[in-house]
């Protein structure tokens, strides 16, 4: 997820005279979103925990085709989401279901193979956001034409680029390794993707205050809600990613 198109695509909406949005609705339905993902991966996560005591079971095969189904769904209902805005409420509610089983299964591996770095990752998740929040709301920060086409062309250049080493790394693993793995380079990587999801947040929260200052109506709060859940899960996966570099290189 390097984009929030549902955001866009409500930005450009006329504006409403009736039950305007708000920055209060807005707030509430992002908690919703969040709070279904989270429900969702410590389900999941626990789960997880359950078949790994007897990964030759049945049970185990029943969660991997459980992780397969909610990794599909989360890309379908995301899809739909980002295209049809007014499917959101429903559309966003069943893609942070989704979304949460799929963190879950990934989140009990990681916590497998390091102990702690889910608590470390969702503490740095929420410090990141608190700042950029205040960064941007206090006026510090303030998101400006230019900032919005650096980061449209980053999007865009990240897309690209990810698509290229997908590409070449079935025929070169050592492409992969190198952006992937836990090499010094890797770890850059991981570090500016995680700056880069944080100014995604800045982008984020501008339109939520043109979708609000323009008095769109009341139902755009799901989907501006959506977007900003949208990039909280990837900043905590980028974070997660980083983290998990990070614990392996101090291993070594």
């Amino acid at each position: 997820m390097l984009n929030n198109p549902t955001l866009n695509k409500v930005a450009a909406y006329p504006r409403q005279s009736e039950e305007a949005a708000s920055y209060k609705g807005i707030a509430l339905k992002t908690l919703y979103f969040v709070g279904l993902t989270i429900l969702a991966a410590i389900a999941s996560f626990a789960g997880v925990n359950l078949a790994m005591q007897d990964p030759v079971g049945a049970g185990f095969d029943v969660l991997l085709i459980v992780m397969i189904v909610s990794t599909v769904g989360a890309l379908v209902c995301g899809l739909i989401a980002s295209f049809a805005p007014r499917t959101v409420p429903v559309t966003g509610s069943l893609y942070a279901v989704f979304e949460g089983l799929a963190v879950g299964f990934l989140c009990c591996l990681f916590e497998a193979a390091y102990s702690g770095i889910i608590f470390a990752a969702l503490l740095s998740t929420v410090g990141v956001f608190a700042v950029m929040s205040v960064l941007y709301w206090t006026g510090v920060i303030r998101v400006g034409s230019f900032f919005r086409k650096f980061m449209i062309s980053a999007m865009l250049g990240i897309v690209a680029v990810n698509l290229i080493i997908l590409i070449v790394s079935l025929f070169s693993p050592v492409l992969w390794n190198l952006f992937y793995g836990n090499s010094v380079f890797g770890l850059v990587i991981s570090a500016v993707m995680v700056v880069f999801a944080a100014l995604m947040l800045l982008m984020d929260f501008d339109q939520i205050t043109r979708i609000v200052e323009n008095g769109l109506d009341k139902q755009y709060e799901w989907t501006a809600a959506y977007g900003l859940t949208l990039t909280l899960i990837y900043l905590f996966l980028r974070i997660l990613q980083l983290l998990a570099r990070i614990f392996a290189r101090s291993r070594n």
